[in-house]
């Protein structure tokens, strides 16, 4: 592997040396998975209208039909699908619109982070803080949609 030194004083040097690769993707994956869901919801919290009504499909279904995705995609491509659908959510709930945004959450929770394999990939890959996290943030979305823009 990459980056792993092996060092003559022993077996404790490797492992460490890997921990540290694991830490560091751990941290990567965090980036790319839970940074997104963090900005939905400060965006929530703090409707501007300054986005152009957005192209989104609301199911992952949907999104890989239309960017014709078969059986092999990345989570990356997940991760834009849900993108996607988070920044029209915004744009709806900025208009007024508070049972569209609930009915995109819900199914930005149920089809990308579900039923793409997202949750699973990451359930493997995260520390259990952070697993708790990236739910708490779809339920923080709802609750503040559902309070009118606050907590």
């Amino acid at each position: 592997m990459a980056g792993i030194q092996i060092r003559q004083t022993g077996e404790g040097s490797l492992r460490i040396s890997e921990m540290k690769m694991r830490k560091a993707a751990v941290k990567e994956n965090i980036k790319k998975i839970i940074m997104p869901l963090m900005l939905a919801v400060v965006l929530l919290c703090h409707p501007v209208s300054i986005f152009a009504e957005d192209t989104y499909y609301l199911t992952w279904e949907e999104y890989c039909a239309a960017n014709g995705i078969t059986d092999s995609y990345t989570y990356n491509q997940a991760v834009d699908g849900m993108e996607q659908a988070m920044d029209a959510a915004e744009s709806i709930y900025a208009s007024g619109d508070a049972e569209t945004t609930l009915e995109i959450i819900k199914a930005v929770k149920n089809s990308y982070w579900g039923g793409s394999g997202l949750k699973v990939a990451m359930q493997k890959q995260l520390p259990s803080a952070s697993k708790k996290t990236a739910e708490a943030d779809f339920t923080s979305c709802n609750s503040i949609v559902r309070n009118g823009g606050s907590a």
